[in-house]
């Protein structure tokens, strides 16, 4: 009898600390060793509003803040200069652990627990 592997997918939320760090390697070394029984890890941020920390010395009733591409174009620099690089070292991660099959990148915004069981639910993982 042939065993199915418990452990298809793995999800890892990632906030760039050491234990986020941590959890990546262990993640590595655990897929290399499960080879082709898994099929899927995806990397997932969760902004929880962390790029409006820039803005806590703003007066929120500042006219440049009612424009939502104002908001935007804050989100989008965050995403570039702080998640994008971090997405990237964990996949090196990944990579450097053996990983072979396609690494998925995963950033929603919220409160970070929630949204962490919320993908896990969805995706089975």
């Amino acid at each position: 009898m042939k065993l199915k592997c418990p452990i298809p997918r793995i999800l890892i939320p990632i906030d760039g600390s050491e234990h986020s760090k941590q959890a990546v390697q262990f993640a590595g070394c655990l897929g290399a060793s499960l080879g082709k029984s898994l099929s899927s890890i995806t990397l997932l941020n969760v902004t929880g509003g962390s790029y409006l920390s820039p803005l806590s010395s703003i007066d929120l009733r500042a006219k440049v803040l009612d424009k939502p591409e104002t908001l935007a174009m804050i989100r989008d620099t965050y995403i570039q200069e702080n998640i994008i690089p971090l997405m990237e070292e964990g996949e090196k991660i990944l990579r450097d652990s053996g990983i072979k099959i396609e690494i998925g990148r995963l950033l929603v915004d919220g409160k970070p627990g929630d949204e962490i069981l919320r993908v896990a639910d969805k995706d089975k993982v």
